[in-house]
């Protein structure tokens, strides 16, 4: 047992090293393999070098990850309360975002379905493109907007191809308390 109220040690190896107060490190530490039971608190930059396939990742007090990163959490939940930037591309297997989410660039939605849950869905562009893509009138055959169930709406409004008279088809039925034509076509018949 050794009681010293002072040490400097230009080197000392130890099985096993207890400290029950501070642990104050001026210059570089290496770790072969750490285990933290509490938590880790960084009040100042966070370098991590020489990762995976000799990758570096460092994180900056805004939380940037810079250079080829490649950086793994093993846990349940990643708290980051700062701004985080990532400047490459970002595969997420499923998120839940619980504020805003604000794109300033294009959004590519790749599925089979995309749902919106909303009480109000605004748009400012001028002009809705359904059947993009769809050159020829065939190619846009059941394209439209549906209200209510997707396999059996209550009302749609459907382009309906056929070769001699291609249309569009509202159910219900159009009402409307004027309507103004320039041309009415009534068609040919027998």
């Amino acid at each position: 047992t050794l009681y010293a109220r002072e040490a400097i040690l230009d080197s000392a190896t130890f099985d096993n090293l207890q400290i029950n107060e501070d642990l104050n490190v001026d210059g570089l530490t290496t770790l072969d393999s750490t285990t933290i039971d509490g938590d880790l608190v960084v009040t100042q930059n966070f370098t991590l070098s020489t990762l995976t396939d000799n990758r570096v990742v460092i994180v900056g007090p805004n939380g940037i990850l810079e250079d080829d990163a490649n950086l793994t959490f093993d846990a349940t939940t990643l708290q980051v309360g700062v701004d985080f930037n990532v400047d490459g591309l970002t595969t997420l297997d499923s998120t839940t975002i619980d504020g805003d989410l604000i794109v300033n660039r294009n959004l590519f939605v790749y599925g089979e379905q995309t749902n919106i849950s909303t009480t109000e869905l605004l748009v400012e562009d001028q002009q809705i493109v359904i059947a993009d893509g769809a050159n020829t009138s065939l190619l846009a055959d059941g394209a439209g907007i549906a209200l209510g169930d997707s396999a059996t709406p209550i009302g749609y409004m459907r382009y309906s191809y056929n070769a001699n008279d291609p249309r569009w088809v509202f159910q219900p039925k159009i009402f409307a308390d004027e309507i103004e034509f320039t041309v009415i076509d009534c068609g040919t018949y027998a």
